[in-house]
């Protein structure tokens, strides 16, 4: 907890800045501050502090794919979302599981 807190305050939150782009309001392009890895390590752990503090803390979950280990906040209405991305994980363990399940049921021979 030290070490977050230490990290946290090593460098000030760049203030943010706002852009237009069609009739939309989007956060301005990445900070200079990211270029140094220090700095940038200084807002991942202020996002950190300020993701542990917030209620979004208790939709943190660990992605089910036997090969990731990835934490993702679960935004999905019925709050049961399995994998840290479809495209990335959860597509994968569907292949596998199929064909996992083609190995044991062994080949089918057609007539």
């Amino acid at each position: 907890m030290t070490l977050l807190n230490r990290s946290a305050a090593a460098a000030p939150r760049p203030a943010l800045q706002l852009v237009i782009t069609g009739d939309r309001l989007e956060p301005a392009g990445p900070t200079p501050l990211a270029a140094d890895p220090a700095l940038a390590l200084a807002l991942i752990s202020q996002d950190a502090v300020d993701l542990l503090l917030s209620a979004e803390i208790g939709r943190v979950r660990v992605c089910g794919a036997d090969r990731c280990a990835l934490r993702f906040p679960d935004r999905s209405p019925a709050r049961n979302r399995r994998w840290c991305s479809m495209s990335r994980c959860g597509n994968r363990t569907k292949v596998r599981l199929l064909q996992a399940r083609s190995r044991q049921s062994g080949p089918t021979t057609r007539h």
